[in-house]
């Protein structure tokens, strides 16, 4: 009865088929929608809520429809008009590019020459050396061990290299 009421107030008198569907189309976000839905049921004035709520459907269904093949052309078109401007691109001259930089004199690098890593590496070591008398379940569950043995590796690794350089130095 709500929903007739509303259609009622919206659009007058027609029949109830009608304006129950009308009412319950209150406040219906696609207002194109909304007004095909409005205009087939005041032109055709259903008699049963049945045929009322089957020709608000036939209206829907048409609408997405007509939507759909109107998405479809669109990507269509637009899958066209990007393979016309590869089929220009592929056809056309190749592009022009700037001539190759000449080659850079190949660096050398070995132990002591500088990287980007080398003042992180010797503040982290700094660090360590520093906490290295606190207790250690102040550190626990803060890495997982694996990660913690990877620094480790990393560590004796450096150790065990300056020690051969070391070796190397003195012989």
């Amino acid at each position: 009865m709500i929903n007739i009421a509303i259609g009622r107030q919206r659009v007058g008198d027609y029949s109830d088929a009608a304006l129950n569907v009308i009412g319950g189309l209150a406040g219906h976000t696609d207002k194109v929608l909304y007004e095909k839905i409005i205009a087939a049921l005041l032109e055709q004035n259903p008699d049963t809520d049945e045929s009322a709520e089957a020709l608000a459907e036939n209206i829907r269904r048409e609408y997405f429809e007509a939507g759909l093949r109107a998405d479809r052309a669109a990507i269509l078109q637009r899958s066209q008009d990007r393979d016309d401007e590869l089929d220009d691109i592929l056809d056309g001259a190749p592009p022009v590019l700037p001539p190759p930089a000449a080659p850079s004199e190949p660096q050398e690098l070995r132990s002591d020459t500088e990287w980007a890593e080398t003042g992180l590496f010797a503040h982290a070591v700094t660090d360590l050396l520093e906490v290295r008398t606190k207790p250690i379940a102040r550190f626990c569950g803060m890495f997982t061990p694996a990660e913690l043995r990877e620094v480790a590796d990393l560590l004796l690794s450096v150790a065990s290299a300056q020690e051969k350089l070391a070796d190397a130095v003195s012989e």
